[in-house]
């Protein structure tokens, strides 16, 4: 379900887009350039019809008024600036080069598989970005393309009240603290790269000092300067790399791995609720996005917030909008999209059951989507056409419990691709 701001923006990107890439999407998979351009999405992949041709973005009801609406305020010239990230994205995924897009949400996103789908379509061969991983990965969780291992490291997560660090993560919610002075992670990517490039954000007192050092020899060192959280670039280093604490009780956070060609952040977290963000330190996590300058972030909340108990439409509503609002402070230039969860439901002999506050989640999603004016993928949606939760039970790409598997978070992760592509021809 994608949403748009202003009719005369809507008409305005309409023209543009079509000027500019003169190209539309035909199915599932087939581009169709008119005029002879080079078209933005072509061969696609198979992963796409697997279980029905992609729904795309449902339009919120009440959304014709809001573009009207926002379309009677807003000046003509600054209409294309308002879209002028949908031109950007739209420029990036044609040349297959350079988007950026973070995505944040709960367990639908830890195991890195919709996200590493959405790397293999977005960027050429062998040279697709890494983004942000978690410094060392938490039980359950991973990254695809790039594996780490702790020596003298605690990995501590925002998913839970009671750790004591309750404002002190920064992007993404986990951080890592070292146990003993010399702590060591070693990182090791299944890409092809080249000399890394990343950037560590550090905690700890000042004079504390990290090293990180790579295997072709090369080396680079940071002392903490103010007690707060801070980064540091490390560059011409080979993997594996290795990442040392000289100090017992400092820490480790985000790690952003930089490729040149774009990345895509993957930041789920097991177990996550939209109320997170609450936990985290929003200095860091501000500063995270002003250096990564994201085009697209995508925010995948809702699951755990059904399973929880103790749902509140009115504290659901209050918590994703402040989150909201933050990002777009911090990351202007970024287009923020909302992903409404899979069903989310359970197999009880035989029998399936949604949890009755599934319903109220998607409602105050798309009730949050329209104060905003953003845009919805509805993962719940997208599976009806394969015969609901129950059909990709038995196509293999749901568990029985609220997740879906491997192959359906790819499935999932192409027809979120189709559907962006559709949105940026039909507009």
């Amino acid at each position: 379900m994608f949403r748009l701001r202003g009719l005369s923006m809507f008409r305005k990107l309409q023209m543009l887009l079509a000027s500019v890439l003169a190209l539309s999407v035909a199915g599932c998979g087939t581009a169709v350039s008119s005029g002879g351009s080079e078209p933005l999405l072509a061969n696609y992949d198979a992963d796409c019809c697997v279980a029905g041709e992609p729904k795309g973005f449902v339009i919120p009801k009440g959304m014709a008024e809001s573009r009207q609406k926002r379309a009677d305020v807003v000046a003509e010239e600054e209409e294309l600036e308002e879209f002028s990230g949908f031109l950007n994205i739209s420029r990036k995924i044609r040349d297959k080069h350079g988007l950026r897009i973070s995505v944040i949400g709960d367990s639908h996103i830890a195991a890195d598989f919709f996200t590493d789908k959405l790397r293999k379509l977005s960027f050429a061969d062998n040279s697709y970005g890494v983004g942000g991983v978690f410094p060392l990965q938490p039980k359950y969780h991973q990254n695809v393309v790039i594996t780490s291992q702790g020596n003298g490291f605690e990995v501590i997560s925002s998913r839970f009240s009671d750790t004591g660090y309750n404002g002190e993560f920064p992007a993404g919610g986990v951080m890592a603290r070292a146990e003993k002075n010399g702590a060591s992670i070693v990182y090791r990517s299944s890409l092809p790269l080249k000399d890394m490039q990343a950037t560590f954000w550090v905690k700890g007192k000042p004079g504390d000092s990290f090293t990180v050092t790579g295997r072709n020899g090369g080396k680079s060192s940071y002392s903490v300067k103010t007690g707060r959280w801070e980064h540091f670039t490390a560059s011409g280093m080979k993997f594996p790399v290795t990442f040392t604490a000289a100090n017992k009780d400092s820490f480790i956070g985000t790690v952003f791995v930089d490729t040149s060609s774009g990345y895509v952040d993957s930041f789920g977290i097991n177990g996550a609720q939209v109320n997170i963000f609450k936990r985290w330190n929003l200095e860091a996590f501000g500063d995270y996005l002003r250096f990564t300058k994201p085009d697209l972030v995508l925010l995948e909340y809702g699951a755990n917030d059904a399973l929880s108990g103790s749902f509140s439409e009115k504290g659901f509503e209050k918590d994703y909008l402040s989150a909201i609002d933050f990002i777009s402070s911090n990351a202007p230039g970024a287009e923020i999209i909302l992903m409404s969860p899979p069903t989310v439901a359970k197999f009880t002999q035989g029998i399936m059951k949604v949890y009755p506050e599934f319903d109220s989640i998607r409602k105050v999603i798309e009730k949050v989507a329209d104060e905003r004016g953003l845009l919805i993928f509805d993962m719940h949606d997208e599976m009806t056409r394969g015969g609901g939760k129950a059909g990709w039970v038995k196509l293999g790409l749901s568990k029985r419990d609220v997740h879906l598997t491997r192959d359906g978070y790819y499935t999932m992760g192409s027809y979120f691709y189709s559907a962006l592509i559709s949105f940026l021809n039909e507009i």
